[in-house]
Order: C-alpha cells, then sequence, then structure tokens
C-alpha cells in the first residue's frame, strides 16, 4: 500500500507548488501583454522546465490562457 505523497511547505505553511501558481497569475494579471513561459522563470527564479509544466497546468485548469505564440 503506498503512504499519502507528502507535500512541500514554504513558509507560512502554503505548498510550494500553490505559492508558485499564486506568483505566477500575480505577475501575469499585472502584465498588460502576457508573459511567456521563460519570462516567468526568470522573474521567479524557476528552471524552465518547471515553468514551463507551470503555465500548461494553469492553462489547462482554465486559469491562464495561452495566444498561440511561443511560450
Amino acid at each position: 500500500m503506498s503512504k499519502p505523497r507528502q507535500t512541500r511547505r514554504a513558509a507560512g505553511g502554503q505548498s510550494v507548488p500553490l505559492e508558485r501558481a499564486s506568483k505566477a497569475l500575480d505577475l501575469v494579471a499585472r502584465s498588460p501583454r502576457g508573459l511567456r513561459a521563460i519570462e516567468i522563470s526568470e522573474l521567479l527564479d524557476l528552471p524552465q522546465p518547471t515553468a514551463y509544466r507551470l503555465v500548461r497546468r494553469l492553462e489547462k485548469i482554465g486559469y491562464l490562457e495561452c495566444n498561440g505564440r511561443d511560450l
């Protein structure tokens, strides 16, 4: 039987993935032209693959809309 997966916690008890998503959404909301995944990566000091997956996941669940140009 597998054990429940442990969620990493950031300062204040918020989960790390949730904190990343929240910060990314905040950045995008403040950018009139939107942001590319690489820009989110740089601004949040995340590895590029992590930022790309985050953007794709937020798009999949309806929190972001990609316009078809390069992520």
